[in-house]
Parts: C-alpha cells; sequence; structure tokens
C-alpha cells in the first residue's frame, strides 16, 4: 500500500519554499550602469530590493507554524518510542514462552506423563466428592428454607387467630369501653397533677438551697463591714497619731542640726555598745566579721541618713499589712547591720546572701516605696497560681513557709516578695537602703524580738545618735506617710460604700427569693388539693368499671383466656421462626463453603489436565511459540522502522525552524533599529518568539529498557549568511565576474532548501518504495 504525504510535511514544503523565494528576491535587483566622463573607468553596482517589516512577520508566522510541525512529530516520535518498548517486552515474553516449550520437551518422559495422569484422575475424584458435598449443603439448605417458609406462614395465621381474639373480646366488652374510657382519662389526669407537685418541689428544694446561699453571702458582707469598720476605726487612730508626731517634726525641723550624712550606724551602735548595751556589742560585731570572712565593707547604706530612708520600707510594708488586716511588724534594730551587709553581697553578686538573715527581699531601681510597690505587683501572679494549687487567697491566712513547701522554689521565686510582706509568721522586720544604687533590702524575722521598736522611735533614737533631732527630709517623710494613711482610709471608705451596696443587694435578691418561695408553696397546696380529688375521680371510675364489668364478666373472661392463649402460640410461632432463620443462616454459609471447596478442586483439575496435556503436546506447544517469537520479531523490526522515519521527519522539521530564524535574522539585521522597534519586532527571534518550543532540534536517545534503534544525533543545518556586497569591476568582465559569484551564492542557498526538502519528500519515498518491493 502506498503512503500519502502528511499535512504538516506537505505545509513545512511550502514554508521552505517561501523561504527560498525571500532569498531569491533580495538578490535579484535592479541594476543601473552609470557612465562616467572617464573612459577608463566604468562601475556596476548591485542595489538590493529594501527590506520590509510584512517579510518579518511573514517568516515569522511561518515559523509559527512550523513549530506546531515539529510539537506534532515529537509526539509522533514519543509514541513510536513506546511502541518500541512496547513490543520488545513483547519479544523477551514470547522467547521466554519458547524456552519453556523447549525445557517441557527435554524433560518429558513416560514416566511423568504417567503420574501427570495420575494427578489428573486424582483430581477428578476431588471434584467428584466436592460435587457431593455442595448437592448435599444445597438439599439441607433448601430444606430449612422450605422449613422457614412454613413457620412463617404459621406465624401469619396465628396473627390472624389473635387478631380475632383481640376483636371478640373487644366486641364482648363494648358495654364497658365508655367506664373504661373514663377510668384512662382519670388515671392520665392524677399522673399530670402527680408530676407537677414533683416538679414544683424540686424548684422549691432549689429555691430553699439558693435562700440559704443567699443568706450565708448577706452573712458575710456583714462581717466583712464590720472588719472594714474596725480597720477604719484604726487608721484614723493611726492617722491622729502621725499628724501629732508631724506637728511635732515640723516644729523642730527649722532648728535641726545636718549630721545625718556623717554619722554611721556603726557609730550609733559603737555609742550604745560603750554605754553597756550587749546587743549593740554584739550586732557591732557583724561589720567585722563581714569584713574578715566576706570581704564585705558596707557603704553609704550603713549611713543614719540611709538608714532612715529605709524606715520608709518599713512604713510601706506595714500599709499593705493594715490593708490586708495583719498586724504591722516593728524593726529590729540590731538585725540592721546584717540587712546592710547582705545587701553589699547582692550588689556584688547579684544574688541574696541569706548568710546572717532568712527570707529577705530586694528590689533596685525604686524609691523605698517604690520597691514595696513592685513587690506586691506579685499578688495577681499569686492568685492565679492559689487556683491552680489550691492555696487560699485570704491575705491573713499567708505562711509563707508552708506556701513554699507545696509550691517549690521555681514557683516561689515568682510571688515570694510579696507572700512574705504578707506573712502571717512574721514577727519583725530589718530593712537596709542603698540612695545611690536606689536598692533596698528588707528581711522578715520569724524569732520572737524583745528589741523590737516602731519606724518612729527609731528614727528619734537615729537622730538623737547623730545629735540631729529632725530635718526637713523627716517631715517631708512623715507628711508623705500621713497622706498614704489618709488615702488608705479614703480607699477603706470607699470599700466599706461598695460592702453596703453588696449587703443592700443581697437582701433584696433574698426577699425575692422569699416571696418566691412563698408562691411555690402556695401552688404546691393548690396541686395538693388538686390531687385529692383527682383520686377520687379514680376511685369512683375504678367502682363504676368494676360494677359494669361485673354484668358481663361472664362473657368477657372466656375472650380475654382465648386471647391470651392466642398470643401465647404466637410468641412461641416467633421464637421457632428466629431459630428457623439462624440455622438457615448457617446451612447458607455451609453452602457457600462447599462451592468455595468445589472451586479449588475444579482449578486442581484443570491445573493438572493442562500438565498432562502440555507433556503430550510439548512439539506442537514448540512449533506454536517459535512462530509467535517469529511475529514478535517481525513486529519489533517494524515497530524500530517506524521509530527511525518519525525521528528523520523530526530532523527535518528542526532543520526548517533554524533556516527561518537565519533567514529572519540575516533579514533584521540589515534593517534600521529604530524600524524594528515602532513594529515591536525583535533583532533576536530565537529569544522573543511567541512559541515555547526550543529551537535546538531534539535528539533521539540512543538507549532504552528494550531493544530499540541506535540513531545518531541530529544537526542542525548550516546558518546560511547573507552578505550585503558591492562590487566595482575595474575590469570590462567584471560585471559577468559578479554574476557568477552571485549565482553561485544563490546555489549554494538553493542546495541547502532542497536537500531538506528531499528529506522531507524523498525518504517517505524511500519508504513507500520499500514496501512496496
Amino acid at each position: 500500500m502506498g503512503k500519502k504525504l502528511g499535512k504538516s510535511v506537505f505545509t513545512t514544503g511550502i514554508a521552505a519554499t517561501t523561504v527560498l523565494s525571500g532569498m531569491f528576491q533580495h538578490k535579484a535587483s535592479a541594476e543601473e550602469v552609470k557612465q562616467n566622463e572617464n573612459a577608463e573607468t566604468n562601475s556596476t553596482e548591485v542595489v538590493e530590493k529594501p527590506i520590509t517589516v510584512d517579510e518579518l512577520k511573514q517568516i515569522t508566522a511561518q515559523k509559527g507554524q512550523a513549530v506546531k510541525d515539529v510539537h506534532y512529530q515529537e509526539q509522533k516520535v514519543m509514541e513510536a518510542q513506546t511502541a518500541v518498548k512496547v513490543a520488545g517486552q513483547e519479544l523477551e515474553e514470547k522467547k521466554l514462552a519458547v524456552t519453556d516449550a523447549e525445557d517441557l520437551i527435554a524433560t518429558t518422559s513416560d514416566a511423568k506423563i504417567e503420574k501427570a495422569e495420575n494427578d489428573v484422575k486424582v483430581a477428578q475424584a476431588y471434584v467428584t466428592i466436592e460435587e457431593n458435598k455442595v448437592r448435599e449443603a444445597e438439599d439441607a439448605h433448601d430444606q430449612i428454607v422450605e422449613a422457614v417458609r412454613q413457620q412463617e406462614n404459621q406465624v401469619t395465621a396465628q396473627q390472624s387467630l389473635v387478631d380475632v381474639a383481640q376483636n371478640e373480646l373487644n366486641q364482648a366488652k363494648a358495654p364497658i369501653s365508655n367506664d373504661e374510657n373514663v377510668l384512662n382519662q382519670a388515671l392520665l389526669e392524677q399522673s399530670q397533677v402527680e408530676q407537677s407537685i414533683r416538679e414544683s418541689q424540686n424548684y422549691l428544694a432549689t429555691l430553699q438551697a439558693s435562700q440559704q446561699n443567699g443568706s450565708d453571702t448577706v452573712a458575710q458582707i456583714e462581717s466583712d463591714i464590720q472588719l472594714a469598720q474596725t480597720r477604719l476605726t484604726d487608721l484614723k487612730a493611726v492617722i491622729a497619731t502621725k499628724e501629732a508626731e508631724l506637728a511635732a517634726l515640723e516644729q523642730a525641723a527649722a532648728s535641726s542640726p545636718a549630721q545625718l550624712s556623717q554619722a554611721t550606724y556603726e557609730g550609733y551602735l559603737q555609742h550604745l555598745a560603750n554605754n553597756g548595751n550587749e546587743a549593740a556589742a554584739s550586732a557591732l560585731a557583724l561589720y567585722k566579721r563581714s569584713r574578715e570572712e566576706d570581704g564585705l565593707t558596707v557603704g553609704e547604706s550603713a549611713t543614719l541618713q540611709a538608714n532612715l530612708r529605709a524606715l520608709e520600707i518599713a512604713d510601706a510594708i506595714n500599709a499593705y499589712r493594715r490593708n490586708a488586716g495583719l498586724p504591722e511588724l516593728k524593726l529590729d534594730p540590731y538585725s540592721f547591720p546584717a540587712s546592710q551587709v547582705q545587701l553589699e553581697y547582692f550588689k556584688k553578686a547579684n544574688w541574696h546572701m541569706f548568710k546572717y538573715l532568712p527570707n529577705e527581699n530586694v528590689a533596685y531601681g525604686f524609691s523605698p516605696a517604690g520597691a514595696v510597690d513592685f513587690w506586691f505587683n506579685e499578688k495577681a501572679t499569686y492568685q492565679k497560681m492559689a487556683a491552680q494549687y489550691g492555696l487560699s487567697t485570704d491575705e491573713t491566712q499567708i505562711d509563707a513557709n508552708d506556701i513554699y513547701m507545696k509550691i517549690g522554689a521555681e514557683a516561689f521565686a515568682k510571688v515570694g516578695h510579696y507572700l512574705q510582706m504578707l506573712d502571717n509568721k512574721a514577727t519583725a522586720l530589718s530593712v537596709a537602703y542603698d540612695p545611690t544604687n536606689a536598692m533596698s533590702e528588707a528581711a522578715f524575722l520569724h524569732s520572737p524580738v524583745t528589741s523590737a521598736v516602731t519606724t518612729s522611735e527609731l528614727a528619734q533614737q537615729l537622730r538623737q545618735g547623730a545629735g540631729a533631732t529632725t530635718t526637713r527630709a523627716d517631715v517631708k517623710a512623715k507628711s508623705d506617710e500621713v497622706a498614704n494613711l489618709k488615702l488608705d482610709k479614703a480607699n477603706q471608705e470607699s470599700q466599706m460604700i461598695i460592702l453596703q451596696g453588696k449587703l443592700a443587694d443581697a437582701r433584696h435578691s433574698n426577699s425575692n427569693v422569699e416571696i418566691e418561695i412563698a408562691n411555690v408553696q402556695k401552688t404546691i397546696q393548690n396541686y395538693k388539693i388538686l390531687l385529692v380529688r383527682k383520686d377520687h375521680a379514680v376511685e369512683k371510675a375504678k367502682a363504676t368499671l368494676a360494677v359494669s364489668r361485673g354484668r358481663i364478666e361472664a362473657a368477657i373472661q372466656p375472650k380475654e383466656v382465648s386471647l391470651q392463649k392466642a398470643k401465647d402460640l404466637l410468641a412461641a410461632a416467633h421464637e421457632k421462626l428466629v431459630l428457623l432463620r439462624a440455622e438457615e443462616a448457617e446451612k447458607a454459609q455451609v453452602v457457600q463453603e462447599a462451592h468455595e471447596a468445589l472451586k479449588v478442586a475444579q482449578e486442581r483439575l484443570t491445573a493438572a489436565e493442562k500438565r498432562l496435556s502440555d507433556f503430550k503436546n510439548a512439539p506442537e506447544l514448540l512449533v506454536k511459540a517459535q512462530s509467535v517469537l517469529a511475529a514478535a520479531v517481525a513486529n519489533l523490526e517494524n515497530k524500530k522502522e517506524k521509530l527511525e522515519e518519525e525521528f528523520t521527519t523530526l530532523q527535518s522539521y528542526q532543520s526548517v525552524v533554524e533556516l527561518l530564524n537565519s533567514q529572519y535574522e540575516d533579514l533584521a539585521s540589515r534593517m534600521d533599529p529604530a524600524i524594528l522597534k515602532a513594529a515591536d519586532m525583535p533583532m533576536d527571534i530565537r529569544s522573543s518568539n511567541p512559541t515555547t518550543f526550543s529551537d535546538t532540534p531534539t535528539v533521539l536517545p540512543t538507549s532504552t529498557n528494550s531493544p530499540q534503534v541506535q540513531a545518531p544525533k541530529a544537526t542542525p543545518a548550516s546558518k546560511q549568511e547573507a552578505k550585503v556586497e558591492e562590487i566595482k569591476p575595474k575590469k570590462e568582465n567584471s560585471q559577468a565576474v559578479a554574476g557568477r559569484d552571485s549565482s553561485k551564492n544563490v546555489a549554494a542557498t538553493t542546495g541547502v532548501v532542497v536537500g531538506l526538502l528531499a528529506g522531507l519528500f524523498g525518504f517517505k519515498k524511500k519508504k513507500q518504495s520499500s514496501r512496496n518491493d
């Protein structure tokens, strides 16, 4: 059969012809002979035809069509490669079949044939056995299916008898049906009233519980108000005392010498020790001990002025303790050296010393009162932690050491400052302050302190020790203390107003609950009265029904017995049907298993018969396998030829694309770039062409997993450089020479294109001729 040229081949051939036409047009020139007056010189110029943008657009369009042909042909090549691979795999399978047939012939013997015949007989026997089992199982299943069907009919019939008995009873009871309806309605109404009573009683219990909670709330608020009133009274007394102290300080401030910055706490203790104070002498020794053992010398925090500022720490702590309902802490003046030494250690080590005093708080970057506020800010964190660990949030119940044992060091580090400030086990305070570094220290003592004093008492003693009774700073500190106390008083008064409002709300809520309780109790009483009437109605309906029933008892009683008997028989029939259906399911499973066993036996028989047939027909199997193998070899060769043909066509298409690229670039290089830019035409068509095709020709893979044609790599066609020539011969025959050179260039270009066309058309004809032969 002949093979027609593909449409794409024809189209590409036209495109190549168009390229030739374009090239020839630009070499065809109108010669203009210019005669000069000088007889010795004759010149002839070759003037080329002007290049237009339309020609470039035409080449671009031609390339677009050629690229589409390339894409189409690439798909054809891939399909051909797949076909070769599949044919190769089929060939391997056919070779294996021939090998198996040869092995079968080589191993066939009379003994094996005899054994195969015996295997067939055994397999046939197994099939017969399994067929018998299938028949037996199906017979048993058919019997139980029939039994189920009959029992279903029995159930249906018995249900009909029950319906008949029920109808007969209903007819017999017709004279008393109205009395039964009256009784049923009375029972329903009685049940509804009883349900209403239960619901009302549950609601009453809820209200009474709410009332008790409300009473507890009122009692708690009243207790809080009483406690707040006590705190307020205490605050007023403290304010009166502090205001008197402030007045005395202001009176003495003007004449008080300022010696506090020069005098030290160590000197103050030395003065006391010299006067026989053993506690002062013991405290004084700590300065020497810290210098010798710890290498620490107390600095500015040892001045009396710094110690007076440290007293502000104690005042701020006591303000928070008052608000919490805790007793104020007095100061142990003989623990101050230990606080000063440990503060000095903290300045150097940035951590607590704990050598001389435990339960220490330190803060830096704050005023004395600001440091205490900073510690107290841990309250919010503690309240969250209290919920997590089940701790009390009542500030009068805080035991810092007990809480530490429950939550551990890591958690305590987040709330310990706050807890130690409000520790109900604390008995006294020791404080220190470094003005230059704005560092505050407070240590909370737990052992009894007999020498404890108030801040005002210690302040007076320190001033006396420095020879100064009062300074303006003391006045300001006392004034600030009074102001803070007044602020505490205002806050306490506001708290009382809030508590009184809560008390009024709680009492109002309790009043509403009491009213609701009274209403519910009244409702329950009404329901109980109604229930008595409903009980009477039920008793009356029962009596009426009993009288009516007595009149027709002789007619009803046999019908009821008959109905009950029919129902009992129906229940028994239902039960038997359930058992039969379960047995039917078991028999069906046996049938299925028997069929599966028969299928296995039949497959074994088929395999045995095939093996026997293979032994007996081994030569014929080999001939058949060899014939199939020959067909597979021929098919593979055909697929290889097809692949080579498609690949050669692809190379031809790609060469046409390359030729169009060269033609475009040659023409574009001789045009004004400004004209190209205005027409939005690129200089390089390869990178800007609107197709996705790569101009590099595709290469046929050299190997696959199956036998395949080994094809050489495609080589792009040579790029034809069209040069602009200006020939000015000096001899008479120069025009002829130029004509020969031009003809030579055109002929070379023509040869390339003709070669491409030959590759497209000649190859097809060659394959067609070989097939026809």
